[in-house]
């Protein structure tokens, strides 16, 4: 079966039981895990599938982060499989593979004072379906249980129930025992997958100050995003007005309607001609030259 996804950290409590003799006690159950604020994985939950009954029960069991097994007097289908070479029942395989996970496990076992079912006003006929229902008629399943049952007594504390209500009520407070919670999280915690490397962002700058000869724009201004060509004249008239020796004045505007390439032809100019231009002029400033003053305001 292919793996499953990744879910969101909550917590997920597997039912494991045979069906036809407990099914009002699986209700009870369902409404516990309910109760508890934790989702319930049930195989009565699920619609047609291309996978196997054993298959898809076991799934379950691994997608859980809490096993709860409901044991009465059936031990259930044995399904004929080759990964089944003992002959066991599709609830006992869903505890074995709840064992060997390692996952937080909650055993509940009927009280042999359980009342059987009701047969009153049944024919002979509809009893005997009643009881097959009820009770395991086949004697190696007989036997299996019975192994079973005393396995899971000596290996847990297992809670005794005596009606569906009384089985919600112990599943319930079991769910919500702190102790069972904290090894619920841990388990989830064991197995989810590690986290990827993130790498750390880059440290921010030391300083925000502009260093010559990078120019500092407000707002900032990113350049083109094509490749600059042409406006020769433009970008000459800039060079013979920022001379200083210039008698044009020290404003120039720069006029053209929006889209033309004012703003690109500015940065241009300033980025290719106007920092080797000033740094020429610093070097050898005029003393009468407006031009020669570095932080002299310049517009469009």
């Amino acid at each position: 079966m292919p793996p499953l996804a990744d879910k969101a950290a909550r917590l997920d409590v597997m039912l494991s039981s045979t069906t036809k003799d407990l099914l009002t006690h699986r209700a009870q159950v369902i409404a516990a895990v309910n109760r508890a604020r934790m989702h319930h994985l049930v195989m009565e939950d699920l619609t047609a599938s291309l996978h196997t009954p054993l298959e898809v029960s076991l799934a379950l069991v691994e997608e859980a982060e809490i096993y709860v097994g409901i044991f009465g007097l059936r031990y259930g289908y044995r399904p004929d499989d080759a990964r089944n070479p003992d002959g066991l029942s599709i609830t006992e395989l869903e505890y074995r593979r709840a064992v060997a996970l390692g996952m937080p496990i909650l055993i509940f076992l009927m009280d042999d004072e359980h009342p059987g079912p009701n047969l009153s006003g049944l024919t002979a006929f509809e009893m005997d379906k009643e009881k097959d229902k009820f009770f395991e008629s086949d004697p190696i399943g007989k036997a299996k249980l019975v192994a079973l049952k005393d396995e899971l007594g000596r290996a847990h504390t297992a809670g005794i129930f005596n009606s569906p209500e009384a089985l919600g009520l112990l599943v319930l407070q079991a769910l919500t025992a702190d102790e069972t919670k904290a090894a619920a999280y841990a388990y989830h915690a064991q197995r989810a997958p590690a986290s990827p490397v993130v790498p750390a962002p880059p440290a921010p700058p030391t300083t925000t100050l502009t260093v010559p000869p990078d120019l500092l724009a407000k707002p900032a201004y990113s350049g083109m995003g094509y490749h600059f060509v042409g406006r020769r004249d433009e970008q000459d008239a800039l060079d013979a007005w920022a001379q200083p020796d210039a008698t044009a004045g020290a404003v120039m505007v720069v006029e053209a309607i929006g889209g033309m390439g004012k703003s690109a032809l500015a940065w241009k100019w300033m980025q290719d001609r106007a920092v080797p231009t000033w740094a020429r002029v610093c070097a050898t400033p005029s003393p009468t030259s407006p031009a020669a003053i570095p932080s002299r305001s310049r517009g469009r």
